[in-house]
């Protein structure tokens, strides 16, 4: 007896059908009612009454599913629970970024230090209101700090964000802007269906600003589309303060002040490795002055 043949008892006994429970296993037809027999043969007994191609478990064979489906489950965890384990002891740190500007700044100066370790990110680009599945990773770097349920919550980064115009540009004077200057500004946000670009939206939507279009672009091309270009603007996280180094370009400060936090977050019931631990240390002592 082996665990693919209660793997298949339990399936079969799900669906009460081979076809339906072949499609389900991925199985051929003819291996699973081999592995089935087997099973009842190394039983002695019979597990299922056959009728008119249907089958239904009999007394035999309600009495073994109740164990098979712990035996499974047991299973499963245990496989889980060595894999998290596994994990512990991994040099790559599997990352959820929904804070793309947060990563860009933080990660590279994190290998540096720490070149043995591999980080591996994965952009999550969805709005915030989509569930979204977490489980594989170590670490999520997230502006949404009650989102998830059973993770730790760290705030380490309140940026302040400005809005970055060109030198031909009738706000390129000023010291500072406010949102009613944009009603009717081309106006640019960093990432498509970001996280930050959802939370520009709802900035300009609570003080009833309306501007012309609203697009979304990469941070490398925002010199690019507003140089020259009158009455085009992008509004920028602060952590793109690379963009005071673009030749006639300038980031002006909002009146009031806009900020935004970002943090990291980690599943609380969940072990994690010296790895990812570093990390997360790094990410809470990199920028001090938050």
């Amino acid at each position: 007896m082996d665990l693919n043949q209660l793997k298949y008892f339990e399936v079969i006994a799900k669906y009460q059908n081979m076809s339906r429970a072949q499609d389900v296993l991925h199985i051929a037809q003819p291996a699973l009612s081999a592995g089935l027999s087997r099973l009842e043969n190394q039983l002695g007994v019979r597990l299922f009454n056959r009728t008119k191609g249907r089958l239904e478990l009999n007394d035999y064979g309600k009495i073994f599913l109740k164990y098979v489906v712990n035996i499974n489950a047991d299973y499963e965890k245990a496989l889980k629970e060595i894999e998290a384990e596994k994990k512990r002891f991994s040099n790559t740190v599997n990352i959820a970024v929904l804070d793309m500007g947060f990563s860009l700044a933080i990660m590279p100066d994190f290998t540096l230090i720490h070149p043995d370790v591999k980080l591996n990110p994965h952009i999550i680009a969805r709005d915030p209101e989509e569930d979204i599945s977490l489980e594989e990773y170590d670490l999520v770097i997230t502006p949404l700090p009650e989102t998830f349920s059973g993770m730790t919550y760290m705030p380490v980064l309140k940026e302040e964000l400005s809005l970055a115009v060109p030198g031909t540009h009738r706000l390129f004077n000023r010291e500072s802007v406010s949102l009613d200057d944009l009603n009717g500004e081309i106006l640019y946000s960093v990432g498509f269906r970001s996280h930050f670009s959802c939370f520009v939206k709802n900035k300009l939507a609570e003080a009833g600003v309306a501007p012309a279009s609203f697009n979304f672009c990469i941070a490398a091309d925002i010199p690019r589309l507003l140089k020259g270009r009158n009455a085009v603007s992008a509004i920028l996280p602060g952590v793109y303060r690379m963009m005071k180094d673009q030749q006639d370009l300038r980031l002006l400060p909002f009146d009031p002040p806009i900020f935004r936090q970002t943090g990291i977050a980690y599943f609380t019931d969940r072990k994690q490795s010296p790895a990812a631990k570093s990390f997360f240390e790094f990410a809470c002592s990199y920028w001090p002055d938050s």
